[in-house]
């Protein structure tokens, strides 16, 4: 009976050695699959929260049409870009390809503003509250000039009174027309454009942009056509300045 045992003890050992793999090897598989559930669970939330914001991105986009831009930085862009009240001010590009770098916060507290995207990798929102002539129609051309290597003398007295005015000279507004058909230096041209023309003219690095959109929030706004015409007529302001407007270059975007 001894015998028998010492024939049986090893290989109920080997029976129990077995089955304890397989009982481990099935632990580890089954640990495996949950991890790969979880980890594909959290791609697929991922993936539809990217799905969903892109889709109401491209919702917001299509009551926008296509953006105008003149000016003679010729790496400036110009686009919509989304701001949210709850991001201290920051504003994001909706044009982005990647989603996950948009801003996070609930779908209802985006806000579109057009704005230029500039070579040092900022956004400056054109002012859409400051409109001269018809304020009250979508028919607009925005403006900005802009000292971009900060070459203009400060003055003392001024940064004094408002320590911001260290910065870089930029200033914005806009322009609205009823019948933009009849566009001419007059009605194109304001004051701040005429001041800043003949201080900045011979600044290095001194920049203007001519921004248009051909509808906001669906409401009609400036045609290629309308565009050029005006192109037109600020060339000719600008000639007339003494302004070199060869280096000027029109874009669609």
């Amino acid at each position: 009976m001894n015998k028998n045992k010492a024939v049986i003890g090893p290989g109920l050992f080997l029976l129990v050695m077995a089955i304890g793999r397989l009982i481990l090897s099935h632990s580890r598989d089954e640990q495996l699959n949950q991890e790969q559930l979880m980890f594909s669970g959290i791609r697929d939330r991922i993936a539809e929260k990217q799905t969903r914001k892109r889709t109401f991105i491209d919702s917001l986009l299509q009551d926008r049409g296509n953006v105008f831009l003149y000016s003679n930085d010729t790496a400036a862009e110009a686009g919509w870009i989304a701001s949210t009240p709850n991001a201290n001010g920051m504003v994001r590009s909706v044009l982005s390809t990647d989603i996950d770098q948009q801003l996070e916060t609930d779908d209802q507290s985006y806000n579109l503003s057009l704005a230029l995207h500039l070579p040092d990798n900022v956004n400056y929102p054109l002012n859409a509250n400051i409109v001269f002539n018809d304020s009250d129609t979508a028919r607009r051309l925005y403006f900005m000039v802009f000292d971009s290597k900060d070459k203009l003398e400060k003055d003392s007295a001024l940064l004094a009174e408002y320590p911001e005015a260290k910065e870089k000279f930029a200033a914005t507004w806009g322009m609205g027309f009823q019948d933009i058909s009849k566009v001419k230096v007059s009605n194109l041209v304001n004051s701040a454009l005429k001041e800043s023309v003949l201080e900045l003219k011979k600044v290095d690095g001194f920049h203007i942009y001519m921004v248009g959109v051909e509808k906001d929030n669906n409401h009609p706004g400036i045609t290629t056509p309308d565009f050029m015409r005006s192109v037109g007529v600020l060339n000719k302001f600008l000639n007339q300045a003494g302004m070199d407007t060869t280096h000027f270059h029109f874009k669609l975007l």
